[in-house]
Formats: structure tokens, C-alpha cells, sequence
């Protein structure tokens, strides 16, 4: 039974720590339908899966921007 449990969502709180982002803001952009959530048991959680995703499409992002900064100098 040594089954490693993947976490599938986060806490408003856990979020906020992540992205750096304050738990208000998260709050808001969820209330504006920015950030998908779910209530499970009364509690307000994020999907680990959908962080992945805009962080990935974050970083490619600034991928391109850096190699265009270089390409100017």
C-alpha cells in the first residue's frame, strides 16, 4: 500500500501561497468566473490541473518574449 495520492485541487489559501496572488484576489477572480472552482464538503477548491495549465501557458509566453528581447540585442 505504498500508493502515492496525487492532489487533485487546492485551497484558496494553498493557491494564493503558490502564485502569490492574496487570498481576497483569488476569492474575487472566482467570484468573476476567472478561476474555476468547486465546493467540496463547504470548502472552496481550485483544480490542481488548471493551475498546471496557466502556469505551462504563463511560461511559454514568457519564453517568446524573452527570445524576442534577444533577438533585438
Amino acid at each position: 500500500m505504498n500508493e502515492k495520492i496525487e492532489k487533485m485541487f487546492y485551497t484558496i489559501n494553498e493557491l494564493s501561497q503558490l502564485i502569490s496572488i492574496s487570498a481576497a484576489g483569488i476569492r474575487s477572480k472566482i467570484y468573476r468566473n476567472q478561476i474555476p472552482s468547486l465546493k467540496i464538503f463547504g470548502r472552496v477548491m481550485i483544480p490542481v490541473e488548471w493551475v498546471k495549465k496557466i502556469i505551462k501557458n504563463a511560461c511559454s509566453e514568457s519564453k517568446g518574449i524573452y527570445e524576442n528581447i534577444n533577438k533585438e540585442n
